[in-house]
């Protein structure tokens, strides 16, 4: 079956056309090195670009970053990786392919074994970067026909806030692309498929989880709870990609899980005042942030982060004084979603 995709292209241009309508001033090439910080207050944050290193004040400073890069510099604590070991979960650099038909090949194990078999069939020496799993390798088709991505190459046991092992991790996860177009190519219906690109930024899935008002976990996702002060619901699985294959530690993929919500409180960092997260660096455990890291769920906390922020700086209060509740009430007359009472 096809699943529901966009093209990126076109997403592109329509989100910069409605960040010009709504009259924000945003530039590119432009990163955040530091934050300003009062106190326990956020003033703003220090950042650098071509233009060099300028200040960028602000009455309330919302980091999606999605390392919690503002959140760590302001000096907000945090957590990283799974308690067993601190590994986090493999990146991923998507690539593009062409040459797919109309129908979405097979995902997961169907798509190992039928890799592998290739692999022995025709004596390629290549080695799968990942186990047999539901979660690799996938292809989702994009509108344009023929034209798809690949959700496939995996890197483990790497820092991704580390440059050095970052650029490690990209140099191979390009390789081990090449590579598995080579083995597509000699699947049935797949004989013309070509890798088009790699992706301009590496996937990463894991990183920092700032410690905010309220940690999410395991157990608030097996109960399906809900909370008076939520700003989203979510549904998608417990996803975690083997963090160290071999390591004969558990990962936890696919715990149990019923729908649930976020509470504001997630979005708050501990310690700082002024200052709200969005994005997979909200407050949560190792298991809970493999649900909510997906990019549905993080486009719906920048939302309410967002909102807080804007009646944060109306009222002249920190957001740690927005009303969850409220917050909430405002966030579903847009048309947000929650889990029906």
């Amino acid at each position: 079956p096809r699943v529901p995709t966009f093209d990126t292209e076109i997403m592109k241009c329509l989100l910069e056309q409605m960040m010009q309508e709504a009259g924000a001033e945003f530039r590119f090439r432009t990163l955040a090195v530091d934050a300003i910080v009062e106190g326990n207050r956020m003033r703003g944050v220090v950042t650098e670009s071509k233009a060099g290193r300028e200040a960028i004040l602000a009455r309330v400073v919302i980091d999606c970053t999605g390392d919690g890069d503002v959140a760590a510099g302001a000096g907000v604590p945090y957590e990283m990786g799974r308690p067993a070991d601190g590994f986090v979960q493999p990146m991923t650099l998507m690539c593009g392919l062409d040459g797919l038909g109309r129908e979405m090949p097979p995902g997961g194990a169907e798509m190992y074994d039928l890799m592998s078999d290739a692999i022995k069939r025709h004596g390629l020496e290549v080695e799968l970067p990942f186990e047999k799993s539901n979660y690799v390798p996938w292809i989702l088709l994009s509108p344009r026909s023929g034209n798809g991505v690949m959700q496939a190459t995996h890197v483990y046991r790497l820092n991704p806030l580390d440059p050095r092992e970052l650029t490690r991790g990209i140099v191979e996860a390009r390789r081990q692309a090449a590579e598995l177009v080579e083995v597509l190519r000699h699947l049935p219906g797949l004989e013309g498929v070509r890798l088009t690109h790699t992706a301009p930024a590496m996937g990463v899935r894991e990183s920092r989880r700032i410690k905010g008002h309220y940690r999410l976990d395991r157990e608030d996702l097996a109960a399906g709870r809900r909370f008076e002060d939520a700003v989203t619901a979510c549904s998608f699985g417990v996803d975690i990609h083997e963090p160290a294959p071999g390591s004969g530690i558990p990962s936890g993929h696919e715990s149990p899980l019923k729908p649930y919500e976020i509470p504001y409180r997630c979005l708050l960092p501990s310690e700082v005042e002024g200052m709200l997260v969005a994005g997979r660096c909200i407050s949560g455990s190792h298991e809970a942030h493999a649900s909510y890291r997906v990019t549905g769920t993080c486009m719906a906390t920048g939302q309410a982060a967002g909102l807080a922020a804007a009646s944060a700086v109306k009222s002249g209060a920190s957001p740690a004084s927005v009303d969850g509740t409220a917050l909430r009430r405002e966030l579903e007359d847009r048309g947000a979603g929650f889990i029906e009472q």
